[in-house]
């Protein structure tokens, strides 16, 4: 919805959907800022929240988020899909690919939680693999931040044209850090990206806020 429109119903209650871009940037990485910070909040419920529940200098926040298109304004509240994060995997990953070849690990442990167009044993050494490159971006983070001024910790494995073959993007998530395992060129401009987003910080988010209450 645009300034103009949102002046034209202010009268009415205006909802918060973070769109692919504010779900990229909200779990690229855990480096805190006021932008991220929000949209987390934002992403921790089940259901999109009111404007009108946020502080007022969280709401001028949320107005300047607006601008950069990670935020959208809504004349009605839209909610996470039925279902536990089980259920929802499957119908996500597969659309997260232009193979539907994705897995999605727990990146501390290398561990697979799941995955969809490689088999189990495929998916275990990818783990691994995910493990591994992050375990190297953070040891090499002087170089990557500091030096070369590299915000990305994604990893990618490119063929002669430059086109993705695998990439490995982290995603981080209150306290975790998954890795989305995309074979082939990914698709994260995309309702399913949102929703993959949306389910684990609903999840996990929730979780660590919980814990330190």
């Amino acid at each position: 919805m645009s300034t103009e429109n949102l002046q034209q119903h202010s009268s009415d209650e205006i909802y918060l959907t973070v769109t692919p871009a504010g779900c990229y940037y909200a779990v690229e990485n855990c480096e805190p800022t006021i932008a991220r910070e929000l949209l987390n909040t934002i992403l921790r419920e089940k259901t999109s929240p009111a404007l009108s529940e946020f502080a007022e200098r969280d709401q001028d926040s949320i107005r300047e988020i607006h601008k950069t298109g990670f935020v959208i304004f809504e004349p009605q509240q839209s909610s996470l899909p039925e279902g536990n994060l089980t259920r929802l995997l499957p119908k996500v990953l597969p659309a997260l690919s232009e193979r539907e070849s994705v897995v999605l690990t727990e990146s501390r442990q290398g561990l697979f939680i799941d995955y969809t167009g490689v088999s189990q044993d495929e998916a275990e050494e990818l783990a691994v693999m995910a493990a591994g490159f992050r375990a190297l971006a953070e040891k090499r983070n002087s170089l990557l931040a500091g030096k070369l001024s590299i915000g990305s910790r994604a990893f990618g494995i490119l063929d002669p044209a430059g086109n993705s073959e695998i990439g490995f993007w982290p995603l981080h998530v209150s306290g975790n850090v998954f890795t989305l395992i995309v074979l082939g060129i990914p698709r994260f401009n995309t309702a399913h990206f949102s929703t993959l987003v949306w389910a684990l910080m609903e999840r996990y988010g929730a979780e660590e806020e919980s814990s330190q209450q």
